[in-house]
């Protein structure tokens, strides 16, 4: 037990020295594990986390922490983008649903939002309607609105329901121009395509 004290005062030096030193935060992350010292191993992994978010890897064991903790939505919220990242999207599309289980989180929307992507990226345009839905209902970000117009657009034969979304996104506060002026010139060619269907 002396040399896990003696190696975490050596790594806790280091991270005095550089605050943003991977090495210190990798040993002490996985020094606080192996003590089960969920609270300062998530505090580690966390730091980890943020130098390198595209590493899956960090994800999945602060999910794991997380999850020792008891903080089961913050779990299936790290375990979610750690698998995303790995292109595991059956795993992904597991652990979003699991996150919005258990209840209203303050990433409910971005929950939605991920899950819309996925199942959209897989056509599986049904479920990724519900959840564009799902996430403008809990976000209010318009640009939900213009996503949501494309999938029901490419979804339904009904092209109304594409053209309502389309007019709402225009109408909304969204500062980019550049997709205002893509759900307009698809509101244009949608309304021309239910002309010519009468």
């Amino acid at each position: 037990m002396g040399d896990i004290a003696n190696a975490k005062k050596l790594f806790h030096r280091l991270e005095q020295i550089d605050t943003i030193n991977r090495l210190a935060f990798n040993q002490l992350s996985a020094i606080y594990e192996l003590e089960k010292n969920a609270p300062k191993a998530t505090k580690y992994y966390t730091k980890l986390r943020n130098l390198f978010p595209e590493n899956p890897v960090h994800r999945r064991k602060l999910g794991q922490q997380y999850q020792a903790a008891g903080l089961m939505t913050e779990a299936f919220e790290n375990y979610s983008a750690a698998y995303e990242r790995m292109d595991s999207t059956e795993w992904a599309l597991y652990h979003y649903e699991k996150a919005l289980d258990e209840g209203i989180s303050s990433n409910t929307d971005l929950y939605h939002r991920n899950l819309a992507r996925m199942y959209n990226d897989a056509g599986k345009l049904r479920e990724a309607i519900e959840h564009y839905k799902d996430a403008y209902k809990y976000g209010e970000d318009p640009l939900v609105l213009f996503y949501l117009a494309r999938a029901c657009d490419i979804y339904y034969k009904d092209k109304s329901v594409a053209v309502n979304y389309d007019s709402k996104y225009i109408r909304s506060s969204e500062p980019t121009e550049e997709y205002k002026q893509l759900a307009k010139d698809r509101r244009q060619h949608l309304r021309e395509q239910m002309h010519q269907g009468k």
